[in-house]
């Protein structure tokens, strides 16, 4: 499907444009641990500054070979059932709704407990304060303020995973507008 909706001159980077893309046909990329793409070069269309650089830098690469083929199944992540729709979304009700909760102050989330350090907490957020968090929660590497879009990505309908940086404790950012209402 995607292949016969490619523009023939797309006005925004293929990136961009796939994520747009599968919104408008009900998909999306699963909230990552590792960022879904990487730029490896020092300059490009979108790469302009020392920022964005510093930030592509700081990401992880791969350094397991796939042995996936175009032949056969490929099984590296075993079964992955759990991420169909609605047992993804069931789960991640579940988890939402028993989490902890963290507060916001100002540009800060105040810290959990002492007790409660490995355990997942939820933030609850709106879009518009979202850049002034997104170091905190490790989305946004220290010294590359600017440099991508100042948009929330890699999301699912408003939820984000991110660790605290000084703590690392897990945290999912929930917008407090999300239309699946999961606050």
């Amino acid at each position: 499907k995607l292949r016969e909706a490619w523009p023939t001159a797309p006005t925004m980077g293929w990136d961009y444009w796939v994520r747009t893309a599968f919104y408008r046909e009900q998909k999306e990329c699963i909230i990552p641990e590792v960022s879904r793409s990487h730029h490896a070069s020092l300059k490009g269309s979108s790469i302009k500054d020392a920022k964005q650089v510093l930030l592509f830098e700081s990401m992880a690469l791969a350094q397991i070979p796939s042995t996936c083929t175009v032949s056969a199944p490929c099984n590296h992540f075993g079964n992955i059932s759990y991420l169909l729709a609605e047992e993804y979304e069931a789960r991640l009700r579940r988890v939402i709704d028993s989490a902890p909760r963290l507060t916001i102050q100002g540009s800060n989330v105040l810290p959990p407990r002492d007790n409660q350090l490995n355990t997942l907490h939820v933030v609850p957020y709106m879009r518009e304060i979202f850049m002034t968090m997104a170091e905190k929660v490790g989305l946004q590497p220290r010294g590359t303020k600017n440099s991508i879009p100042h948009d929330v990505r890699s999301e699912h309908y408003g939820v984000v995973a991110g660790r605290l940086t000084q703590s690392r404790v897990p945290v999912l950012l929930v917008d407090r507008r999300s239309s699946r209402g999961y606050l």
